[in-house]
């Protein structure tokens, strides 16, 4: 009998407007969806790669949507570094995010991050 990837979800409010954030993880890679719009935004994919020293890149490349954003790349980064330095899961992450502006503040960002991480579902 199949099973269903493991998934969380959860709401956050972030100033005054609710953020969902979804997390599932697939055999192949890593999905998280983070909005305050209720659309899907911009498609980022994010991975990591192992250099000759030893040390880990982070690198992330839009796949649909805003590319001149960098703070959509800061978050994709944010995550797949996470997940890279606190599991054994070296998976690649596809983020669909969809953020107002004031949803790209320093401290809106640190509160979306912390409740992602509490859901996680890459350990």
């Amino acid at each position: 009998m199949a099973q269903f990837p493991p998934s969380a979800a959860t709401t956050v409010m972030v100033g005054e407007i609710n953020t969902t954030i979804h997390c599932t993880s697939f055999n192949d890679r890593h999905s998280v969806l983070i909005t305050q719009t209720e659309n899907f935004g911009t498609w980022i994919n994010a991975w990591t790669e192992e250099c000759a020293d030893g040390k880990l890149l982070f690198q992330t490349k839009v796949l649909l949507g805003k590319r001149d954003d960098p703070v959509l790349h800061i978050f994709a980064r944010q995550i797949v570094e996470k997940i890279a330095l606190t599991s054994i899961s070296k998976k690649p992450l596809l983020l669909s995010i969809a953020l107002v502006d004031s949803g790209k503040s320093a401290k809106a960002m640190e509160t979306i991050l912390n409740k992602l991480f509490e859901i996680n579902t890459w350990q």
